[in-house]
């Protein structure tokens, strides 16, 4: 299994790009609807750089513990309601690796009411079934992203797949290529 460690700058650098390539495609969107939890940062991100006040979010799993899928499927857990009705949206996640949740999630918003939606993501994984209509950077081989928004519940999860409870400074530096700063490494023992 490979894990990459991302920072900040690389979530804002993607997520600029993300919104020039919306800006300059012409498409211009009435709200941002985030597929919760991985799309919530991203979608404020670009609600920020395309100065869009309307933000919505609905839940979709197909992840579940850190790098296991819960589903075969992505199911839409909580839904979103008719806010976007007759809007055009641009539904937000931070990664598309099998595309399952922006398909199923592009589906549920058009039958909400949007009058037109357009997908994007931080990150697109070129082998998946689903290709966003704007990402930020396109990814060739599949990892694990361990984003700044999850580092605690990732790291705990790995750490739990690997049997790993002593020495995480050094397990987490050779997995991941970084010095985890050690905030995580408390939080993540506390939860071991």
């Amino acid at each position: 299994m490979k894990y990459v460690w991302i920072e900040w700058e690389d979530v804002e650098d993607w997520t600029l790009s993300l919104a020039e390539k919306v800006r300059s495609s012409g498409f211009e969107p009435d709200a941002i609807v985030a597929i919760a939890r991985g799309g919530l940062c991203p979608a404020r991100i670009l609600a920020d750089a395309l100065d869009i006040n309307l933000v919505f979010s609905f839940k979709v799993e197909h992840w579940g513990t850190t790098a296991t899928r819960t589903r075969n499927e992505a199911v839409i857990l909580q839904r979103l309601t008719d806010e976007v009705k007759g809007k055009r949206v641009l539904l937000v996640d931070d990664i598309v690796d099998t595309g399952k949740s922006l398909k199923v999630g592009k589906k549920h918003v058009e039958e909400v009411g949007a009058k037109e939606v357009k997908t994007a993501a931080m990150q697109w994984i070129v082998n998946s079934e689903f290709e966003p209509d704007f990402y930020g950077v396109k990814v060739e081989d599949w990892a694990w992203f361990v984003y700044p928004w999850n580092r605690v519940e990732d790291l705990t999860n790995i750490a739990k797949k690997e049997g790993v409870k002593e020495n995480l400074e050094g397990f987490f530096e050779e997995l991941l290529g970084v010095k985890v700063p050690r905030k995580y490494i408390k939080l993540v023992e506390a939860r071991l």
